[in-house]
């Protein structure tokens, strides 16, 4: 992951004045898997942060939460955000490649949302987020499906390119992905449309 291109990507990221609704267009599918997920106490780990949107507003509900991105200009402003919300104690952010990212600690929750399909090597990620998985923890994918209208009919070739997408992937993909370096599936939510 070339960080040089993912701060360019977030250089309109700026600090949060205030914490996402549940119901925001940009993350409601998300974050209606990850509240059936949520156990009080839980510890979070959340690869490619981005903004630190999802992390915030689960730090306001009193989750610890780590988020990650390759990106020092989304971390720095996530940080910010942190501080002026009150949550710089729940919230911490740190700015690392994945593939690079060393730590002790395992969480009860990670959250790997628009990630894997930036990552060289997929399958060697899902085996380090494994790894930083406690023996009954939770991990909740997102990533672009081959199957979307849009990219059957070729319309989202230049915003891959644009945007760092190595591939997209499809139910079976995904679960040979899973089940090969087993783990195990509990559910599978589709959202191909526009």
């Amino acid at each position: 992951m070339n960080q040089d291109f993912y701060n360019n990507f977030h250089k309109l990221t700026h600090r949060s004045k205030k914490i996402i609704n549940p119901h925001n267009f940009t993350y409601r599918n998300t974050l209606k898997i990850i509240e059936k997920y949520l156990k009080k106490n839980n510890e979070i780990l959340d690869i490619g942060c981005g903004s630190g949107a999802i992390d915030l507003l689960l730090g306001s509900r009193g989750f610890s939460v780590l988020g990650i991105d390759v990106s020092n200009k989304a971390i720095i402003e996530c940080n910010k955000s942190a501080e002026n919300l009150g949550l710089s104690k729940l919230c911490k952010f740190t700015d690392s490649n994945f593939e690079k990212f060393n730590i002790e600690k395992k969480f009860d929750l990670i959250i790997c949302s628009e990630v894997l399909e930036h990552i060289q090597n997929d399958e060697k990620a899902i085996l380090k987020i494994k790894s930083l998985l406690k023996p009954d923890g939770i991990l909740i994918v997102s990533v672009p499906s081959i199957n979307a209208p849009l990219h059957k009919l070729g319309l989202t070739n230049k915003f891959d390119q644009r945007v760092g997408h190595l591939r997209r992937y499809d139910e079976k993909i995904l679960k040979n992905l899973f089940t090969k370096n087993k783990l195990t599936i509990l559910e599978i939510k589709k959202t191909e449309g526009i």
